[in-house]
């Protein structure tokens, strides 16, 4: 998981909407294929599909940790990819 993230990050055309080429499909599914191929998946599609997962993920440890109004404070353990998705917060 830890190479399909770095890999991630470094294409940040792929989640970076401010990004020139974001609305280029053709570039970014080749993108994926190629980390794809850097991971031995099986398809672009099916890394693409792996990183969607952890993207929800992160997106749920975050929900988690965020306290409501009047809450207890009690200690979140933080997920186990959660450091290296940082990249991810707007």
């Amino acid at each position: 998981m830890e190479k399909l993230i770095e890999l991630v990050r470094e294409n940040n055309v792929l989640y970076d909407t401010s990004h020139e080429d974001y609305m280029r499909t053709k570039l970014k599914n080749e993108l994926w294929e190629k980390i794809a191929r850097d991971l031995n998946y099986t398809s672009g599609k099916d890394a693409k599909e792996q990183c969607r997962k952890l993207r929800e993920c992160h997106r749920e440890a975050i929900r988690r940790q965020q306290k409501k109004s009047g809450q207890q404070t009690t200690t979140t353990k933080p997920w186990t990819y959660q450091k290296q998705m940082e990249f991810l917060k707007p």
